[in-house]
């Protein structure tokens, strides 16, 4: 998404800089940080990266630490590449200690800083128990407060987002503002599945139901397995799962130990070809922990409704996706209590198939109008434009 808006920036007459890290190899290219440079033109835009200490290990300690050690990595890298004055600084969180970065940058070259928020750190980790020690805590709220106070603006992808932002007493209300991330719209105008993942996959004369993403505790995939496990019986249905995280081997496990034959599991695979395979889908589905309580609402959602693909969600009761799935009219969703509220929905859904095509081009025409990347990226403009002249 970043390089989207930096190549929209750029076409619209900006000089623009890009500060990233390598990408992580665990991914979906497999290529080796050599292959790429520290600094380079890429479509117009000046992209500088930086080899950043642990950043593809898996354990938490490690990314904790890799994130902490970006700030002073990628700011020398920074400085070691750029020679010219920096008008306005958008940095995306998380990771949080990046605002660290838009702080220091910002007071060098007397820019505008743009905290864009994406998922709310460290809220999120505290109520999936990922961070327990008061101590850590601590540290990374009086962090979020730091980065908060200099920020000019903060942006929210959804109004809930927002909202609960707005919550927290340190926070001037007037900074904040709502800016959907956009999608790409699918076209998915094509009647035949195609074979070459019918055959990988062996997905021909199967009801599938997708899941796509990171693999991690926040997004409760054991829920989709036990699912898998409770509707056995309905031989049609296949899961997919696409992706890679820190739970990917536990739930790879999970699937062995109960020798489900209908859940397939695969790592994450590029673009183009995602686009192809989610037109194999039927359904797709998006499962939250319960113990989250932060508002926002996964990205494949958005990535679904572009498709046409009806959805089927098992959120936590604050999540936004519940709001966004029923004013679209694009699926089903609910707060489960437990696995036999799950399963009963899924066999209604599955019951009532026929619906489903009805409900998918509802999310494709709610998705075109509401997030599509044209009329967002317009919206990113206009709030730059007055931030500069602010």
């Amino acid at each position: 998404m970043m390089q989207e808006l930096a190549e929209f920036l750029y076409k619209k007459g900006n000089s623009i800089k890009v500060l990233t890290t390598m990408p992580q190899l665990n991914l979906i290219e497999k290529r080796t940080e050599a292959d790429l440079p520290i600094h380079r033109v890429e479509n117009g835009v000046n992209v500088i990266r930086a080899k950043i200490p642990f950043q593809n290990r898996k354990e938490l300690i490690f990314k904790a630490l890799s994130q902490i050690l970006s700030v002073p990595v990628l700011y020398k890298t920074f400085k070691l590449n750029n020679s010219e004055k920096i008008d306005i600084i958008i940095v995306y969180s998380p990771p949080l200690p990046l605002g660290i970065i838009g702080i220091i940058l910002k007071k060098l070259y007397d820019s505008k800083f743009l905290l864009n928020i994406q998922d709310i750190f460290p809220q999120n980790a505290i109520d999936l128990g990922i961070i327990k020690n008061k101590y850590i805590v601590y540290f990374y709220e009086l962090l979020e407060r730091v980065i908060y106070k200099h920020a000019d603006k903060i942006s929210a992808h959804t109004q809930g987002c927002k909202e609960f932002l707005n919550t927290k007493k340190y926070i001037d209300a007037k900074k904040l503002i709502t800016i959907s991330n956009w999608i790409d719209i699918i076209n998915t105008n094509v009647e035949n599945k195609n074979s070459t993942y019918n055959e990988k996959f062996s997905l021909s004369n199967k009801f599938v139901i997708v899941s796509a993403g990171i693999m991690g505790p926040s997004q409760n995939l054991t829920l989709i397995i036990d699912l898998a496990e409770r509707i056995v019986d309905l031989k049609e249905i296949c899961f997919l799962l696409l992706g890679n995280g820190y739970e990917a081997d536990k739930i790879k496990d999970l699937v062995k130990k109960k020798n489900l034959k209908n859940v397939i599991i695969n790592d994450f695979i590029v673009e183009n070809d995602y686009k192809l395979l989610i037109k194999e889908a039927d359904l797709g589905i998006i499962s939250l922990n319960p113990n989250n309580k932060t508002p926002v609402y996964p990205g494949k959602t958005l990535g679904f409704m572009a498709a046409s693909l009806p959805i089927i969600s098992f959120l936590h009761e604050n999540s936004d996706g519940h709001k966004l799935i029923k004013d679209s009219n694009c699926g089903y969703t609910m707060v489960p209590n437990n696995s036999e509220e799950a399963e009963s929905l899924l066999r209604f859904v599955y019951d009532n198939r026929r619906n489903l095509k009805k409900l998918g081009n509802n999310g494709y025409n709610f998705c075109k109008l509401h997030f599509s990347k044209e009329v967002i990226l317009l919206k990113y403009e206009n709030i730059l434009h007055t931030l500069m002249n602010s």
